[in-house]
């Protein structure tokens, strides 16, 4: 069976590597025994960022951390259009009264 990696970006921003070598195929998912619980991600979440973190079966952390840049420059410009957006209304609204 491969070995699964979780790459987890921590608020300081660095990245923590898990390895995860006893696991099993449960339905849609990969599920394993964490410290305290069941942990689990679904096979449609691998190599993608989820929950500040990446699901792979590759071992490369600077490819995990291209997901992680990646992923978080879409969010930050979905963010601006939404600001922008926003904001457009409010001077609309000012303009208007």
């Amino acid at each position: 069976m491969d070995t699964l990696y979780r790459f987890r970006l921590n608020d300081d921003g660095t990245i923590e590597t898990q390895v995860i070598e006893e696991y099993e195929e449960w339905r849609d998912r990969y599920r394993w025994r964490g410290k305290s619980c069941t942990c689990w991600v679904k096979k449609k979440n691998l190599d993608k960022m989820f929950v500040n973190g990446v699901y792979s079966f590759d071992p490369d952390k600077d490819r995990a951390k291209l997901i992680m840049i990646q992923t978080l420059q879409s969010k930050a410009e979905e963010c601006m259009k939404e600001y922008n957006k926003r904001m457009d209304m409010i001077h609309e609204i000012f303009n208007n009264n």
